[in-house]
Parts: C-alpha cells; structure tokens; sequence
C-alpha cells in the first residue's frame, strides 16, 4: 500500500489517496483494514488527517484460506504556499521620531488564516519600506509587502507679540517631518514696528530662546508657536565738556 499523491492542507481532515498491490491464490478477493496507530481499532476506512505533516498508517490484509498479513505506509499533507496570500497590514504609520513597527491585521490564503512569522517591518525614518512574512505551521514561503511611515505635518504660527497694527506675512508655515535632520525650511520674515527693534522668534513670549530658521526640529512633531521679540528704541542726547552731542542709545526689554 502506498500514497498516490499528497494532499494540500485546506483546513479540513482529507484522506489520501492510495495504490494496493496484492495477490493472492486463486485470485481471491483481499479485505484491507487501516487504523493510525498499530494497535488501534482497524476499519477499510483510511484515516483522515487534518494538519500539514507526514502520519504513518497501518494496514492488515485479509483473504479466505490466506494468513492475514500486516504493513503500514506513510501518509503526506502538504504545506499551503502563501504566494497568493493576501496580507492586510495594522495601523498606518506617521512618523514621530522614534522607531516603529508595522503590524499585521491578517494573513489569509484561499480564507484559510495563515501562521506566520514577520521580519523588517521596523524603521523610525518617514518613507517607503518592505517587511517579510514568513509562513509557520500548515503553511510554507515567505512574501514581502510594501509598507509606509508617512511624514508628520505640524503648523508652525508666528505670533507678532504685539498689540500694534503689525504687517506680517506669513503667519503660519506647514512643516513635513520625515527624520531628525528636518528644519524650519526658508528664512523666517523679519518684522517692522514703529519705536522698537525687531530681535528675532522665541519658543515663548518671555523668553530669549531664539530660533533660527536652519535649526533642526529633532524631538519636534508637534504643533507650536514662535513668538517675534521686540526692544525699544530709547533715544537721549547728552552734551559733552568739549560742545559736542552724543546720541545714547538704551534697550529695554518688552
């Protein structure tokens, strides 16, 4: 008794199919019987295996007049290719400065669900990457699938710090953050007000924590606020011994 050909794992219990060689004197008619373990109840039915794997089966053979003869043979299930798998992935990914993983919401193969292994699918950098899955189980191959870390659009607004009528262009900027080397882009606009200087943008109204455009936004994926920062222009002449004015110039800070 041997396996014609291997079945592929479906999910369901499957019976091989088999060729029986035998002969017998006076060509009586022969009763084969198979049971999975040696020493088991035996029927003419062949068991049924359900999982991918290699079973041995055992069998007896019966004829009129004959001494009953025994045997066994092995029974293959094939593992299912996941080629045609289609393999939906988790949660989109937007980049945040740190790293990430792609999960996986389901492998599926002819509504069959896959077990699987999963390699590649961590990056920190926003763009395109590929992961491997790699079938487990009832199931053989590896796929890969494209993946994406989109980049982190924040709002950059330019607070003008002043209650004064203040003509400013740009008051807020998008900002695509794709990795840690990412800055504020273009130069920033630098402001007029009448009596006061403009010094520069601040992360805070109160502070000198001054921001320059080329500065990295390492740490930054949110959306914030830079504040103009402003000295006014205090002007007082003093006469010297010798005749001459002298303009001095003093700074208070606002």
């Amino acid at each position: 008794v041997s396996q014609i050909a291997p079945p592929t794992y479906n999910g369901e219990p499957q019976t091989a199919a088999v060729i029986k060689l035998y002969s017998s004197y006076g060509k009586q008619n022969a009763t084969f019987t198979y049971s999975s373990t040696q020493a088991g109840t035996y029927s003419e039915s062949i068991p049924a295996f359900t999982d991918a794997g290699t079973y041995t089966v055992y069998y007896k053979v019966n004829a009129a007049n004959h001494n009953e003869t025994t045997g066994s043979f092995n029974v293959t299930i094939d593992q299912k290719d996941i080629s045609d798998a289609v393999i939906t992935l988790g949660d989109q990914l937007t980049y945040n400065g740190l790293e990430q993983t792609q999960t996986i919401s389901s492998v599926v193969v002819d509504n069959l669900p896959v077990t699987y292994t999963i390699a590649d699918n961590k990056a920190t950098d926003a763009g395109d990457y590929e992961l491997t899955v790699t079938a487990t189980g009832n199931f053989k191959g590896t796929k890969k699938v494209s993946f994406t870390i989109d980049p982190k659009l924040i709002t950059i607004t330019f607070d003008k710090n002043s209650e004064d009528d203040i003509d400013i262009k740009e008051e807020t900027r998008s900002i695509s953050i794709g990795n840690d080397n990412t800055n504020y882009g273009s130069e920033f606009e630098t402001l007029d007000r009448t009596g006061y200087s403009f010094i520069g943008w601040t992360k805070a109204k109160d502070n000198t924590d001054f921001v320059k455009y080329t500065d990295i936004l390492l740490g930054t994926t949110e959306d914030h606020t830079l504040y103009a920062k402003w000295y006014e222009d205090v002007d007082s002449e003093v006469h010297g011994a010798s005749g001459n004015t002298y303009t001095i110039v003093d700074a208070d800070n606002v």
